[in-house]
């Protein structure tokens, strides 16, 4: 998968979720950062302040991936399979378990806000298959 105009549309839509999601709002309280989707060509990045989503951004230069920042690089046939599975409730164990998804950035936000970020790619996934 591709992040396209549309997939970035959806991440919009998935980042207006999270305020009112419920999850969400109790894994990632606190969290003041960048949560990365990297493909081949480009990323999508969610910014965060304070446990609230600010909005989604696309970004091709990973360079710009600061401290306070994780997530995860993978193929976008990678992406395809887990944004568009059928099964929303079995994304976080895709990511979880695949050997063709890097981690990226700091390790210890993502210990801390993993579950916060499995459920913004499950409501990403909702809202592509929903586009």
């Amino acid at each position: 998968m591709t992040f396209s105009d549309e997939c970035l549309v959806a991440a919009k839509r998935s980042a207006d979720k999270c305020s009112r999601d419920k999850v969400f709002k109790e894994t990632g309280l606190y969290w003041s950062g960048g949560f990365w989707l990297v493909n081949s060509n480009n990323a999508l990045v969610y910014i965060l302040d304070d446990g609230v989503v600010l909005g989604v951004e696309q970004r091709n230069n990973l360079s710009e991936l600061v401290c306070s920042d994780f997530g995860y690089k993978a193929s976008d046939s990678m992406w395809s399979n887990i944004l568009l599975s059928a099964d929303t409730a079995a994304i976080g164990l895709s990511v979880a378990s695949s050997s063709e998804i890097t981690r990226i950035g700091n390790r210890n936000v993502f210990w801390r806000y993993a579950p916060a970020a499995g459920r913004i790619l499950k409501l990403l996934s909702i809202e592509l298959k929903d586009a």
